[in-house]
């Protein structure tokens, strides 16, 4: 078992942060906590062992001692609440709180058809899921676009076009690729390199989750990743997904992308 001093210091000097040496993942904040006050913790158990089992003695030495379930760096898998349970217990408690009005609205003789107007959750049904806005499928409007759209069976010819990198980053995954490194010049750029071939001017955009918009609010909903710092000589998790699902992993990763960009070689009669 190595110490601290052994491994380095597991810091991140810029951003003050604890990493995991061989993932480079970045432990989030009830790690750290643990990680700087494990001594005092130690310190704190044994002491109330001893008064309450030495100098008190209002506990047996032979009690039970509650095992200590601090967070470690190993990703733990949590299992979300079943939708169905959730959609019980809001049936359940809506037809109760019918029943009551009901009965209230009987015994008080008061009209039955003004009662029944009015819903009985905050929120239309029709509109949200447990107080969530509903949302469609981005697949649905393609039926839609068929019916009204002319396919076009020429090739277009185009001056300049427009991606979005963000787009193309959850569409080109790394397969065997190791590094964030190898992921820029074996199959970030070279992607753009064939982009290049076909038009004179490629604008290149990032698309941003705005706080408060619905595509924010989605990507909270689906859950996130862990935390990653994002360097040339990372190596790449296994779940690129994952990796994709926590926002400060894509700031890092798309100002990585950005940079290599940049230091691209472009023909003197091409535009990036």
């Amino acid at each position: 078992m190595s110490s601290f001093e052994d491994l380095g210091n597991p810091f991140n000097e810029k951003s003050k942060e604890l990493i995991v040496a061989h993932r480079k993942d970045v432990a989030n904040e009830t790690i750290v906590n643990t990680v700087q006050n494990f001594v005092s913790i130690g310190e704190a158990q044994f002491n109330t062992f001893v008064q309450e089992r030495f100098i008190d003695r209002s506990k047996p030495v032979t009690d039970t001692i509650k095992k200590n379930k601090f967070p470690t760096f190993i990703p733990s898998s949590m299992k979300g609440k079943s939708k169905d349970k959730e959609k019980n217990g809001i049936l359940k408690e809506d037809c109760a709180l019918f029943s009551r009005l009901y009965i209230t609205c009987q015994s008080s003789d008061r009209n039955l058809e003004e009662f029944l107007k009015f819903e009985n959750q905050p929120w239309p049904s029709s509109l949200s899921h447990m107080g969530q806005l509903r949302e469609g499928l981005k697949a649905d409007l393609v039926k839609c676009l068929k019916a009204v759209a002319t396919p076009e069976t020429e090739q277009l010819t185009l001056d300049a076009i427009i991606l979005d990198r963000a787009v193309i980053v959850q569409m080109l995954p790394p397969g065997t690729v190791r590094t964030f490194e190898g992921y820029c010049q074996t199959v970030f750029g070279p992607y753009i390199e064939r982009q290049l071939q076909s038009v004179t001017v490629t604008d290149l955009v990032w698309d941003v989750y705005r706080e408060g918009s619905m595509k924010r609010a989605t990507r909270k909903r689906r859950g996130t990743g862990q935390c990653r710092q994002v360097t040339m000589s990372t190596r790449i998790p296994r779940d690129w997904k994952g990796l994709l699902r926590y926002d400060e992993n894509k700031n890092e990763l798309f100002l990585l992308l950005a940079n290599y960009v940049v230091s691209m070689a472009i023909p003197d009669d091409k535009w990036l």
